[in-house]
């Protein structure tokens, strides 16, 4: 088959990437597969899963509706059996695509999961009642949602969670050997080696960034040592600047650090204590996944999946992010533990990560969905 696989841009995010494996998998399975984006951005061009890829970019104009009819017959003209819409923005265009010459099978996704049904997403997935063949969510959680706000798509609507290189992330000591960073220690907890917290994500509201700095004032206060490193996409707008400047009132400039994007970031899992997440909402996240697939323990915000891949007590903590104290009481249970306690739940994630998130099972999936139309 001739699939087009289509996103807003290959900036840095979780979606981008999978969008790419995805595309990588179907390439390899003989299908003839084109990354179709519409907006400049190339963070993950040259990754791995790219390789071997068309890229197109299908610049967007400012009228929508002539921008789709110019889309619809470029794919036309360049055959197009399947699209494949990763994001709310580019599912909202393949759907109007569809809508105006149906000549192509089209796959919508859901990447996040809503606490919510809105009357935005509900005339989205209207649309998608209506147009798409089918509907793939990367959460069972907002599957269950849908199914049960939008009953007219469960006949085609399923989860197919992320998946993650197991094999390239994995930890610093080798696939089987997970093992966390050694500190010097003085025999006291609270005056130990100072914990190193790696948080991946971008630097915005949902992400929740500013309950964590007054989780880790909290944590200062009651007298444990550790550096949060936040490493993601920054943008220089109000809440960004908000971020930074609770980060000087709380007196966490040397405690809390913001680090750009970066394309090492298997290494600065490695480099870890603990991986953190403090999301007020999230699908599968593949930050969560990576940092589980590298062998570390995970202390994160209790929505969506997340309970499905990290257990209070056996590789991590849970707590809800809308409460700071919640946060800090998670965190220091994890930052309270010894290296040999933080290397058994490594090991455990690494096992959840290999059991739930392994690329043959997301492969098999989305490839058992494409065959349904094969001819």
């Amino acid at each position: 088959m001739k699939i087009v696989c289509m996103i807003r841009s290959l900036q840095m995010g979780g979606a981008e990437r999978q969008l790419l494996a995805l595309a990588s998998t179907l390439r390899k399975a003989g299908h003839q597969v084109r990354v179709l984006t519409y907006r400049k951005g190339d963070f993950f061009k040259d990754a791995p899963d790219g390789q071997g890829l068309e890229f197109i970019l299908f610049e967007k104009s400012s009228d929508v509706f002539s921008w789709a009819r110019s889309l619809s017959a470029y794919l036309r003209e360049t055959g197009c059996d399947m699209l494949i819409a990763y994001l709310p923005g580019a599912s909202i265009k393949a759907l109007l695509v569809h809508r105006l010459d149906p000549f192509f099978r089209l796959i919508v996704s859901e990447r996040n999961f809503s606490r919510r049904i809105g009357m935005l997403q509900k005339v989205f997935l209207w649309c998608s009642w209506r147009e798409a063949d089918w509907v793939v969510c990367n959460n069972f959680a907002q599957e269950a949602l849908i199914r049960k706000d939008f009953p007219l798509l469960s006949a085609k609507v399923s989860t197919i969670a992320n998946s993650v290189d197991v094999d390239f992330f994995s930890p610093a000591g080798g696939a089987d050997a997970p093992a966390v960073r050694q500190m010097p220690s003085d025999g006291d907890p609270l005056t130990a080696g100072v914990r190193r917290i790696v948080v991946t994500a971008r630097v915005c509201r949902r992400k929740n960034v500013l309950g964590l700095t007054e989780a880790a004032a909290l944590l200062k206060r009651r007298g444990l040592r550790f550096r949060i490193e936040w490493w993601g996409l920054v943008r220089e707008d109000a809440y960004y600047n908000k971020v930074k400047a609770g980060i000087a009132r709380l007196g966490l400039q040397a405690d809390f650090v913001l680090h750009p994007a970066t394309l090492r970031v298997r290494e600065v899992y490695r480099e870890a204590d603990l991986f953190c997440l403090p999301s007020f909402y999230e699908g599968t996240s593949n930050a969560l996944a990576e940092a589980l697939s590298c062998g570390k323990p995970v202390v994160c915000s209790a929505v969506s999946d997340n309970p499905r891949y990290v257990q209070d007590g056996v590789n991590g903590f849970l707590f809800d992010p809308a409460d700071p104290v919640s946060m800090a009481d998670a965190l220091q249970k994890a930052l309270m533990a010894d290296d040999a306690t933080l290397a058994r739940w490594g090991e455990r994630s690494r096992r959840t990560a290999l059991a739930q998130l392994h690329p043959e099972r997301f492969s098999r999936e989305y490839l058992e969905l494409v065959s349904r139309w094969e001819k």
